[in-house]
């Protein structure tokens, strides 16, 4: 089982507070404490999970307004054995429709995202070779040139911070 702290402010708290309150109490200035502690790496890994809810989040409002091209019967996050790649994965997002998926991979990180992670995807996409697949990418940070090509090429969906928070 996988149990996470579902209140953002609790996570927080937990993950960069609560195990070193002896040492915020008068052991470290906490701005020092903040700088080796709360920097940009530890926080792009703490929020990573958030954004991939909030990526979720999109995906249900587009499905609700019918924006998907299809209508999953479920949203979700999915790990297990592809038997085509003979070995364990994962997709951050997926969604199930009767004979469409949809598969998102969501990256919250400084870096553009590249070939790699695209290509990750499409690996892991294998194991679902008996439904048709469309592909969607949420980066933070925004995409590498190749990226962008490869997804207009193949009529992929890329969704940057911009695009995930447009009210239209």
């Amino acid at each position: 089982s996988l149990y996470k702290i579902a209140n953002n402010y609790f996570a927080f708290w937990f993950k960069f507070i609560y195990k070193n309150q002896s040492m915020l109490n008068g052991l470290i200035d906490p701005k020092i404490y903040y700088d080796l502690e709360i920097n940009k790496e530890n926080l792009n890994r703490f929020l990573g999970y958030r954004f991939e809810k909030i990526c979720m989040q999109y995906l249900k409002k587009k499905s609700y307004e019918g924006k998907l091209g299809f209508y999953p019967y479920q949203i979700g996050r999915w790990w297990g054995n592809n038997k085509v790649l003979k070995k364990e994965d994962e997709i951050d997002i997926i969604a199930l429709g009767k004979e469409k998926i949809l598969l998102s991979e969501c990256k919250y990180t400084s870096s553009l995202f590249d070939n790699k992670e695209l290509n990750d995807l499409l690996d892991s996409s294998k194991a679902f070779n008996n439904k048709i697949v469309d592909i969607m990418i949420f980066s933070k940070s925004g995409f590498t040139k190749e990226v962008i090509k490869r997804c207009n090429d193949n009529n992929y969906k890329m969704i940057n911070l911009d695009n995930l928070f447009d009210i239209n």
